[in-house]
Formats: C-alpha cells, structure tokens, sequence
C-alpha cells in the first residue's frame, strides 16, 4: 500500500527504521520525524516536508534492495545473481571466485578461455602470409600474434597461470 499523505509517510520512515536497525539517518532527520509525529506535521515547513519526502524515496529504494553476501553492499534485488546459495551483485560476479591473487589483474585478463585463444593463435600462425596478403596485412597479423604472446606471457608471470594451461604444450 503506498501512503497518500505526509503523515503516513512518516509512520512509514520510522517503522522502516524499527525494522532494520542498521538503518540510520541524521540527527536532523530523525529530528523532524519527531517533530512531524507530535505535532501532526504542523510545525513543519515545505523544506523539512521535502526533506521527509527524500528520505521517504531512500527508504521505498531501500525496501527493493538486498545485501550482497560478498561485499556487503546494498544492490536492487533485480540485478542479484545467485551463485552456490548465494546472492551476488554482478560486480562480484564478473570477479571470479574471490581469487584474490588474480583480483588485482584486469577483469578481461580473469575472463580468458585459454584453450580457445590457444586455438586462435594457432590458426593465425599457420596462415600463409606469402601467397595473398600485402605487406600491410602481414605486418597486422604479426602484431596480433605478438599481442598473443604478450598476454600469454603475462598470464604465467603475473597471474601464475600454468604454462600447459595458457600455451599449447604437449601434457
């Protein structure tokens, strides 16, 4: 049921502020509730009703959001993704399963299927440049297989991924 009037907002604000304890608001704030619920909201000016009325959105957006059980923060319960049980916010998600040696690596880097750029690479390495491509095209290709080489390399030194896993070794 959504309040009509000033006064059922209030009620609404502080049996939110009941409800979850963790919930603070400022002495100003907590100030006017008071001041709106004894004196039937008639000492209160425009400005402190819309001040009431802001806090009044905070709460409605707050009563549509949920916790993310890994870093805590208030997310809206739409973009919450179960993981294993729990509830993620899509930033934890994209993270990876809190590894934290790799956390401090770029995201991109974390998301890299290794068998799949290993067959990438492969197909380009075994392209004939000699017979269609001009010297332009050919210069591309060595780039981005150099490119290649420098992401691969910097997945077993830095993020002490396994050479077998990263490059295309023999078992």
């Amino acid at each position: 049921m959504k309040p009509k009037t000033n006064r059922e907002k209030v009620k609404h604000i502080r049996d939110f502020k009941h409800e979850f304890p963790g919930f603070t608001i400022t002495r100003d704030q907590e100030f006017l509730l008071m001041l709106a619920r004894y004196t039937d909201g008639k000492e209160l000016t425009p400005e402190a009703w819309e001040e009431l009325d802001t806090l009044y959105q905070h709460v409605k957006w707050l009563e549509k959001c949920e916790e993310c059980n890994e870093c805590g923060k208030s997310v809206l319960k739409t973009n919450l993704h179960g993981q294993g049980g729990k509830k993620v916010c899509k930033s934890c998600l994209l993270k990876g399963p809190g590894d934290e040696a790799t956390s401090k690596h770029p995201r991109f880097m974390r998301g890299i299927d290794w068998k799949l750029l290993r067959d990438q690479k492969k197909t380009l390495l075994y392209i004939d440049p000699y017979d269609h491509m001009s010297k332009e095209e050919k210069g591309a290709i060595t780039g981005v297989i150099h490119l290649l080489d420098a992401i691969q390399d910097y997945a077993v030194d830095s993020m002490g991924k396994r050479n077998r896993e990263v490059f295309n070794l023999p078992g």
